[in-house]
């Protein structure tokens, strides 16, 4: 047993922290109340079987936890009788609109969650477009009326989706357990982890003869011909891949690098911090949790987490306050609060993950700088899909037009971070080698995991909100 103080706090704590994370995320599987069920109202399930069986093939252990319902009243009947489960209500724009009793089932189901008479987070609607509009329905309007409405889908791959994130959000792992993998379903996101599982295996000289350019090509042809709906599309441009090859190919021969693997990992750390397009592609392609865009971009993410994992920013110290400043689009931000509220009433503690490489800063003025750099961005990105606009799906295009967009929360994150100094997963400190040292810089690895220990629901007109969490590595 550790004699220091410290140490065998940290011990406890770190302990305490596994077990609340392996409860949360295994939960799924173990048939408590906390695990998904989905109650799928349909007024035709003859004209959607290829739908429902690609939905159990992909899923297989919904198989016996789907509901589906063709009628109205034993649709709602099921609504209640499980009402104390995590229920995911997927309805078809028809069924969404068929009354009952004065109520359609859409606002019938909404109704109900927010009087707390059944327990959830998410109603999906998939929807043809003819429906769609018909009912001049955006995902905007939609939540005006109906704030429990998350999705509004009009392809199937865009449903399947929706589940990934949402079930993704529940059974994240931290990289401090070997065994994270075994609670991923899905073998095409066990490749996503697997990425960044073991980034001292990786060889800087076989990852050197990667065909950069050729995997661009691949990365644009795929998001072009399957109308992948991100930023993204706004920086695979050529003139902006061919810079981002030559900073790639610039790092493994700037400052001696050619035969120094240090300087080759400075190089990309600093590559990283500038102000190119190497920083968004590689953000917004790890947002899009998609593993055939990861798949093109392996060898890039593969380079940046050896790079961040190898490097030695001599730090020694186990315990640090870090901040981070973001805009949050506000049914994101309201989603993850009613999930925290709902488990805070049970004194469950919820736990989130960020996909992306996560910059924090040691200083609180710097995070709220960066606030209003983000919002700023955000304006420009919509303008910029604003010529995008034709491409993207009907169902998004009022909402990536609209001030819900634009105008997104504020959100100062507040991180409590303890690790131990010898583990190379934890955040690096890159100031030394970054291009804004005066930001104070910490960076995490992608698919790190932290508890939220408090948020605020409320918000006064020109105001941060705060979020507080904990990460123990």
């Amino acid at each position: 047993m550790p004699t220091n103080p410290d140490e065998a706090s940290y011990v406890k704590e770190s302990s305490q922290f596994r077990e609340d994370l392996f409860s949360s995320t295994s939960s799924l599987f173990k048939g408590d109340d906390q695990e998904y069920i989905v109650i799928w109202g349909n007024l035709n399930f003859n004209l959607d079987t290829q739908k429902i069986n690609g939905l159990e093939k992909k899923y297989p252990f919904f198989k016996e936890r789907i509901y589906r319902f063709e009628k109205s009243n034993e649709f709602r009947m099921k609504s209640i009788e499980l009402a104390e489960k995590n229920i995911l209500f997927l309805m078809t724009g028809q069924f969404a609109n068929h009354f009952l009793d004065g109520l359609s089932n859409l606002e019938w189901v909404n109704n109900k969650i927010v009087q707390k008479k059944v327990h959830s987070k998410s109603i999906i609607i998939f929807a043809t477009i003819e429906i769609i509009k018909q009912n001049k329905w955006s995902i905007e309007n939609l939540q005006q009326k109906f704030k429990y409405v998350t999705q509004l889908v009009d392809d199937f791959d865009r449903l399947f989706a929706s589940f990934d994130k949402m079930i993704y959000n529940r059974i994240h792992r931290s990289f401090a357990q070997n065994s994270h993998l075994d609670y991923y379903f899905r073998a095409d996101i066990q490749s996503i982890l697997k990425i960044f599982q073991k980034p001292q295996s990786h060889s800087f000289k076989d990852l050197k003869k990667s065909p950069f350019r050729s995997q661009f090509n691949q990365l644009c042809d795929y998001v072009k011909t399957q109308d992948v709906q991100s930023p993204l599309k706004l920086y695979l441009k050529n003139e902006l891949i061919e810079q981002t090859i030559q900073y790639l190919e610039l790092c493994f021969q700037e400052n001696g690098a050619q035969n120094n693997e240090i300087q080759i990992v400075k190089n990309f750390i600093k590559l990283y911090t500038k102000q190119t397009p190497v920083y968004k592609i590689l953000n917004f392609a790890l947002n899009t949790m998609n593993p055939q865009i990861y798949k093109y971009l392996e060898t890039i993410f593969k380079l940046l987490s050896k790079c961040l994992y190898q490097y030695d920013d001599k730090q020694t110290q186990s315990k640090i306050k870090l901040y981070r400043g973001a805009v949050v689009q506000k049914y994101q931000y309201y989603t993850m609060y009613q999930e925290y509220k709902h488990n805070l009433s049970k004194n469950d503690p919820t736990f989130i993950t960020f996909p992306q490489f996560m910059s924090t800063t040691t200083d609180e003025d710097v995070a709220k700088s960066i606030i209003n750099d983000r919002q700023k961005q955000v304006e420009i990105e919509t303008m910029g899909r604003m010529n995008l606009i034709d491409e993207f799906s009907l169902v998004n295009k009022q909402y990536l037009i609209s001030e819900e967009f634009i105008k997104a929360y504020k959100v100062v994150i507040y991180i409590n971070a303890q690790f131990d100094p010898k583990n190379n997963f934890r955040p690096k400190s890159i100031s030394d080698i970054s291009e804004f040292s005066y930001e104070k810089e910490y960076l995490f690895q992608p698919f790190q995991t932290f508890r939220i220990d408090s948020m605020q629901e409320d918000i006064s007109e020109g105001q941060n909100l705060c979020i507080y969490l904990t990460y123990i590595l």
